[in-house]
């Protein structure tokens, strides 16, 4: 703030040019990268969905159990399930309907802390996810529009 202060108010029209057209390269780059990102994270839901767990991540005893490493789990298992229906998917709640539950290995010990409550996936706290597994590629290419048209037109 004061690196910005003093060049406005610096005497060198260079400086005070450079500044504003430094400000709008970045303005547009964060926008950029904010457009890359939204592409990826729907896009590539269903393999980014399943890297944590299997990079193991699950294990790491400072995380959660039964929050932080179980959705891990949560999150493998749906990707897994996406390529059952990977065009339409399940349908708007079907999770729920279908009263869709997550398999364990009970005397697997990553999946202790969510093998005992026999955990049923509502939905895996993963809109991008979520999408892919209820509605298909089909609704995650009209997520993937209304995310574009609110970054490019909206803000």
């Amino acid at each position: 703030m004061v690196t910005a202060i003093a060049t406005l108010l610096s005497e060198s029209g260079t400086s005070v040019m450079a500044f504003f057209l430094g400000a709008l390269v970045l303005a547009v780059a964060v926008r950029l990268l904010t457009v890359a990102a939204w592409i990826i994270a729907v896009l590539f839901a269903v393999p980014l969905g399943a890297l944590p767990y299997k990079l193991g991540w699950e294990n790491w005893t400072w995380l959660p159990p039964q929050s932080v490493a179980a959705r891990f789990y949560i999150w493998k298992y749906v990707a897994d399930d996406v390529y059952q229906r990977p065009l339409t998917g399940i349908g708007i709640r079907g999770p729920r309907d279908l009263h869709f539950k997550i398999p364990t290995d009970a005397d697997d010990p990553s999946h202790a802390a969510y093998a005992l409550k026999g955990l049923e996936a509502r939905h895996p706290h993963n809109i991008y996810l979520q999408t892919w597994f209820e509605l298909g590629a089909i609704g995650a290419v009209l997520l993937l529009g209304v995310g574009l048209a609110a970054l490019l037109i909206g803000a």
